[in-house]
């Protein structure tokens, strides 16, 4: 906006040179040459603008946004039976970020953990990911009664 600005102002000033003004041609010529420059900045900066405008929309392309991970979620079994292997894997990427397992014999259950890309509704609050690392938690059962 001020590029324009400037490119606006210098070419009021070109047009109203006296004919009569003293170094006339001196100053169309420098004046002439600022407002080249001004178009060089007005080209970079729109071009920069639009190179901006192309990676905003490629990223929208690419991500998949809560209301799709909902969608896909609600539909998740329709949707993974019709889908090939590597829309299946990037559906997975999207969903799962990391998932902790065992080692051999380590545990009865093999699965540790599961980091989600996206909270989930569990026990109350929101969590990013699920444990299922049920033999290192403690369970304590007390009886109060009122005397």
């Amino acid at each position: 906006k001020e590029v324009d600005l400037n490119k606006t102002r210098l070419e009021r000033e070109i047009d109203s040179l006296p004919a009569d003004a003293k170094y006339r041609e001196r100053k169309l010529h420098d004046m002439t040459l600022r407002l080249d420059s001004l178009y060089d900045v007005i080209v970079e900066l729109e071009e920069k603008i639009e190179d901006a405008r192309l990676r905003r929309d490629a990223i929208k392309q690419q991500a998949i946004t809560l209301e799709n991970i909902y969608k896909i979620m609600v539909n998740f079994d329709c949707v993974y039976n019709i889908i090939n292997d590597e829309e299946k894997r990037n559906v997975v990427t999207a969903l799962i970020k990391e998932i902790e397992i065992y080692r051999n014999d380590e545990s009865e259950y093999p699965l540790k953990r599961i980091g989600l890309n996206f909270p989930v509704f569990k026990d109350g609050g929101e969590v990013t990911e699920l444990l299922w690392d049920k033999g290192n938690t403690v369970e304590a059962v007390c009886l109060l009664t009122k005397e």
